[in-house]
This record gives C-alpha cells, structure tokens and sequence, in this order.
C-alpha cells in the first residue's frame, strides 16, 4: 500500500465517522472498519505507527467513550455534545492520574465559557420556564451559588420529569432503578445513544440516597444532603457549574431530533476525534516510506 492509498484510507474513515449514517447505524460501520483496518495491518504498519494509532483509536472510541462519560458524572458533569471528545478525554485522563480536582476545574472552565449560550438555549428550548432558569442564572453570576444550585437541581428535576419521562432524583419503587431509566431503555440499540444517555440509568452520587451516601462516605455535591440540609459547604461556584451542566444534560442535550444525541447543534465528539486523530497532508508526506522493492 503506498502512501497515497493510506492517505485515501484515512480521509475515508474521517468521512464515514462524521456521516450521520455512522451515529444512526454506527455498530455496522464499526465492525466494517475492523474488516478494513485488519486487511490493511500488514501495510499500514510499514507506513508509521500514526495511521496506525488513528485506526485503532476509532475502534476504541465505544469503550472510552462510555468510561469518560461515566467518570466525568460520577463527579458531577454532564455530557454536553458542545465539548469536543478529546477535551471529554483530557477531563478524564485528568482523573485517572490523580488530579480530579485539575478535572474539575476544566469541566468548570468549560461551563462557565458556555454560560450565556446555555441559558439562551434553555429559554428557547423550554420558553414556560424562562422567568425560573433566568433567577438561577442571575442567583449564579451575583455568586449567590446556594440559591442557584437549589435552582438548577429543581429545574433539572422539573425538566426531567417532563421531558425524559421520569424525574431524575427519584428511583421507581417497583425497580428500584432511576425514574429516567425507562426512557434511557429506548435508546438502547445505538450505543452512541445509550451512551449519552448513560446518566438517566446510573446510580450517581448526585442522587445517591442519604443512608448510601452516609454509608459510602460521599462528599461531593448531592441533592438529598442539598434539600434536606445535610449539606453545609455544598455552595461553590464549582457546584453550581456541576447542576448547572445536570439542568443542561437533562434540557437540551439529549434532543434528538436530528437522530443521535452527538449531533446536537450540528456538531459531534465522534467526529472532533476523527479530525484531531486524522494526520494532515504534510504528516502523511513525512512518514516513513515502505522499502522499495
């Protein structure tokens, strides 16, 4: 294979990731990259171990993917498809070497720079609650975070229930499983989707009940220690960029009409790694050539 063609095969993979055929029918197309990428191996691995990475890089995505989502909710954040997938990566890379407290600053970071856009969707997105997310956001920015965390979280609950089909704090009596998890069911046979809907089935420490939570010592940002008073140091800026990203995830982030919650405002995660990963012209140029002969 020379260098021409692997520069074909990777502009061809870059194509079909940000094809919204992929995030519709995204378990097919993967398993025809595996037969593409074992076929070319051989090839491949005399040309540089970049294409290579790229390859096998895209094949992984599912799996981490799915474990960043979860790391990042387990502390508090909330997808929102506007964060590129590498920058998901870099939170989660963050705490699992030890530094979640770096991650949570970058999550921070992230949406408090998203601040003004957010709050303009969510009155667009739900324009009978306007008046309610514009006090919770005026309550942020005055830095009065006990009355804009209480806020977010009784918007999100509000917004859960009456978009997701279950309020998000409560569990179903019968199951025994988050209200939201029968609606996360539907979504079930697209793994992207179930991914980004992961948080609806989850048990997480933002719902995480009192004696559980006494039980497994949790310490982080919590809805029962909020309402019930438990919780004195819960009102940080910090805390209310976390419920405000719950309020989001629960809004808008998961609308899907365009057929995958990963294409929300006509950008995906799936395809950002795709471009970041793909080597340009130059690079392909400067990789090592195949013996002749």
């Amino acid at each position: 294979m020379s260098p021409e063609d692997v520069a074909v095969l990777v502009r061809t993979i870059g194509e079909v990731v940000t094809h919204p055929a992929f995030l519709r029918g995204v378990g097919a197309v993967v398993e025809q990259i595996k037969e593409l990428w074992n076929a070319a191996r051989p090839a491949l691995a005399a040309v540089g171990s970049v294409v290579m990475f790229l390859g096998e890089a895209m094949i992984k995505v599912p799996a981490e993917l799915r474990v960043s989502v979860l790391h990042l909710a387990r502390r508090g954040w909330f997808f929102d498809p506007h964060m590129p997938l590498q920058n998901m990566w870099t939170a989660r890379a963050l705490i699992d070497s030890g530094k979640p407290e770096e991650a949570d600053a970058y999550m921070a970071a992230h949406f408090e720079g998203r601040l003004d856009e957010i709050e303009a969707e969510l009155a667009a997105a739900l324009p009978a609650r306007a008046s309610k997310f514009k006090s919770a956001f005026a309550a942020h920015r005055r830095e009065e975070y006990d009355l804009s965390i209480l806020a977010f979280m009784a918007q999100a609950d509000g917004v859960s229930a009456e978009l997701r089909g279950g309020h998000f704090f409560l569990k179903n009596r019968g199951t025994r499983k988050p209200e939201t998890a029968g609606y996360a069911s539907g979504f079930e046979a697209n793994f992207i989707d179930q991914i980004a809907h992961l948080a609806l089935v989850e048990d997480l420490p933002i719902r995480e009940q009192m004696r559980l939570r006494d039980a497994n010592g949790s310490t982080g940002l919590n809805r029962h220690a909020v309402m019930h008073g438990a919780s004195l140091d819960y009102d940080t800026k910090e805390n209310s960029l976390r419920a405000l990203s719950l309020l989001n995830y629960v809004a808008v982030a998961l609308n899907l009409g365009d057929g995958s919650a990963l294409v929300e405002a006509g950008k995906s995660p799936l395809a950002s790694i795709a471009k970041a990963a793909a080597p340009s012209a130059a690079a392909l140029d400067a990789m090592p050539k195949p013996p002749a002969g």
